[in-house]
């Protein structure tokens, strides 16, 4: 199977798990994650935030080279590739899709929980985790090259404890992007 068939699975997969998540966990009641981004109007008609110009080809797309980049990095200095985890893609999608919501860059849950309960939330077995979070970055190879570029990112990213990823991708109602990482083993 392709890499691309890979990644369109694990989106679709993703999608189904949202809605799941929605509904099970009630965490937000305008989460919509659809695309694996949110808008969050109160008491109006929810629409997908995703512009005219995006779809879910160009989602897919900066996933995967998000994923290809930070692969290139472990090269770099010699560490083995992470692998797609689509568990840990649908934490990383919850976890900026959080952030997407409260519109703030946090560490920390809207909750007050710490980030990694989201793994424990979703059932996630782990014995070691870390997250790489930003904002503001509109393109895959920007929000890469500036985790590359910050000491903590950077450490995360090249940790040779780490097998396995989750990306996730959100954008606010005021059209501010939020990433994240979700690095396990």
């Amino acid at each position: 199977m392709s890499k691309k068939a890979q990644i369109t699975i694990l989106f679709i997969i993703m999608i189904i798990i949202g809605i799941i998540f929605k509904y099970v966990y009630k965490a937000n009641d305008y989460f919509d994650y659809k695309y694996g981004l949110v808008n969050t109007t109160n008491d109006e008609n929810i629409e997908n935030t995703l512009d005219k110009n995006e779809s879910e080809e160009n989602y897919l797309e900066n996933i995967n080279e998000v994923l290809d980049l930070t692969n290139l990095y472990r090269n770099e200095v010699g560490l083995n590739q992470l692998s797609l985890d689509e568990n840990l893609c649908e934490a990383a999608t919850v976890r900026a899709s959080e952030m997407a919501v409260a519109n703030n860059l946090s560490h920390t849950r809207p909750d007050g929980e710490k980030c990694f309960v989201v793994l424990d939330d979703l059932g996630i077995n782990y014995v070691c985790a870390a997250e790489n979070i930003a904002d503001g970055f509109t393109s895959s190879e920007t929000v890469c090259d500036a985790w590359k570029n910050s000491e903590g990112h950077y450490k995360n990213i090249i940790c040779n404890k780490y097998n396995k990823i989750g990306i996730g991708l959100a954008k606010s109602t005021e059209g501010k992007y939020y990433w994240a990482q979700i690095f396990s083993n």
